[in-house]
């Protein structure tokens, strides 16, 4: 079951320019910060336990993030309701996680927290 959002994307030109003015100017905080390059993972949000934003790359695939109680039964429930699978549940560093889509094409990432996610 799908409980809150969890993240949103932004897509940004460049990241630091986007990361100076969302901290700089509108006060939010760098939440998380993995990677280098095309895929770096850089978020923030106005506390850091709110919604983070993820400013992303504008080459990146959309995305939205929601947290789940259990990863693998929800997406069980999501595809006797036809909702189509992009990647199963899979094990990641913070949890376990599976991707999928709306019918135009944004991409979901479903989240079961087993831990709190890193920070930079």
């Amino acid at each position: 079951m799908i409980e809150n959002l969890t993240h949103v994307a932004v897509f940004v030109k460049d990241q630091e320019k986007a990361l100076d003015f969302y901290t700089e100017k509108l006060g939010f905080v760098k939440t998380t910060d993995l990677g280098q390059g095309p895929d770096r993972f850089l978020s923030i949000a106005l506390n850091e336990r709110g919604t983070e934003i993820v400013l992303m790359n504008r080459k990146a695939p959309s995305m939205i993030a929601f947290r789940v109680d259990d990863c693998k039964k929800t997406i069980e429930e999501l595809k006797q309701k036809g909702v189509a699978i992009i990647k199963e549940p899979e094990k990641v560093p913070f949890g376990i996680q599976a991707i999928i889509t709306d019918p135009d094409g944004n991409q979901m990432v479903l989240v079961e927290h087993l831990v709190e996610h890193p920070k930079q």
